[in-house]
């Protein structure tokens, strides 16, 4: 777990934020990893796999290697992502997680090399990405996207198993092709505040109601200079595109609940809640702009009808309350491609019955919102 804070003269962990750390995120001079300042690893020169978590208030750390070794991304929030990408710089926002290959074959015995955050301007007063304006980084203390030193690693033991795993297994992606709405969050500083398609976060309102078992487009625009590291609980999603463009980043892929969108830019991501009703939240997570930069929301779950299937006469019959309104009858043979029944069905009693005479392959059957 990577943090930075302030340090002072008793190593305590002190929290006061000016106005001005209100507004842009609570920066801090030392970085810790696991809670340790100054930290380093012994080594030995196999091919290592770090789970990093950013669980910094405020601050985005751009995560690449001093001698610039490449690191392999095979894991996002959600866990492993199916894919394993080379790289030798990503990005990782307040609350995110990446899980990455590493090997120390070249460096030699008691050589090191350190993890560290380079340089960047976007995002930071008087920086790129516009907005908000002011120059300088605060009351004191690196400023965001100043260089960091975060950890080192000394190569301790000679040797080491360089074994790579060729195959991972990929997560269960939410289809964008089968989203039946998309919705819009801006985030932007309204009087003051920052906000959320204009509304600071009251504890009392809900702002929207999603069904369950359905997928959405959500679609986080952010209008100002500032990183938003837009997070949802309860459920993982997809990142589709940056700026209408879907060569996301490779940080970007697999399952995530939490993405950072950069100043004046928009992201598209896919998101399914499964059939988990219930109050969820929705925020960026940015610690200081969390209290008011969250959105409460409703998954809404209609009781599921009885779907009854029997075999009646060397035929599959299957049956469900006629007064059924809002529900769509479907057929697969994968459980992966379902087709809409539009034929005839059979009205017995207060039953809809549909009847197919069986066949050598699988049939599955569901209702489904519509």
């Amino acid at each position: 777990m990577i943090r930075d804070w302030k340090s002072n003269t008793t190593r305590s962990l002190s929290y006061a934020p000016s106005n001005f750390e209100h507004m842009w995120g609570y920066l801090g001079d030392t970085v810790l990893v696991n809670g340790t300042p100054d930290a380093w690893m012994s080594v030995d020169q196999g091919l290592w796999r770090f789970r990093l978590l950013n669980g910094s208030n405020a601050r985005v750390y751009r995560l690449a290697f001093s001698d610039n070794r490449p690191m392999t991304i095979i894991g996002s929030d959600g866990g492993l992502t199916g894919e394993k990408t080379s790289v030798t710089s990503f990005d990782l926002g307040p609350g995110q997680r990446a899980e990455i290959l590493v090997s120390f074959a070249n460096l030699g015995y008691r050589q090191s090399t350190f993890l560290k955050s380079l340089a960047f301007t976007e995002g930071r007063p008087g920086g790129g990405g516009g907005g908000m304006g002011g120059g300088g980084g605060g009351p004191a203390g690196p400023r965001q996207g100043d260089a960091l030193d975060i950890m080192e690693f000394y190569v301790g033991t000679t040797g080491g198993d360089q074994t790579d795993p060729q195959e991972l297994p990929t997560p269960p992606l939410p289809k964008p092709e089968l989203s039946r709405r998309t919705r819009s969050f801006a985030m932007n500083v309204t009087n003051g505040n920052h906000t959320i398609n204009g509304l600071t976060y009251s504890l009392s309102r809900n702002d929207f109601t999603a069904p369950a078992g359905e997928v959405e487009i959500w679609q986080f625009q952010n209008q100002n200079g500032m990183h938003h590291p837009m997070h949802c609980h309860g459920a993982f999603f997809r990142v589709l595109t940056r700026n209408g463009s879907s060569n996301i980043k490779p940080v970007d892929h697999g399952l995530r609940d939490t993405v950072l969108v950069y100043p004046n830019e928009t992201v598209r991501v896919a998101i399914a809640f499964g059939n988990r009703g219930g109050e969820y939240l929705m925020h960026c997570h940015n610690l200081e702009h969390e209290h008011n930069m969250m959105s409460n929301f409703t998954v809404s779950v209609t009781e599921t009808p009885e779907l009854e299937i029997k075999k009646i006469n060397g035929e599959v019959v299957v049956s469900w309350p006629s007064n059924l309104g809002g529900w769509q009858f479907e057929r697969s043979t994968d459980l992966e491609n379902w087709a809409p029944f539009d034929g005839q069905l059979t009205i017995v009693g207060s039953q809809l019955q549909y009847h197919e005479a069986t066949a050598e392959e699988e049939a599955h059957f569901r209702l489904r919102i519509v």
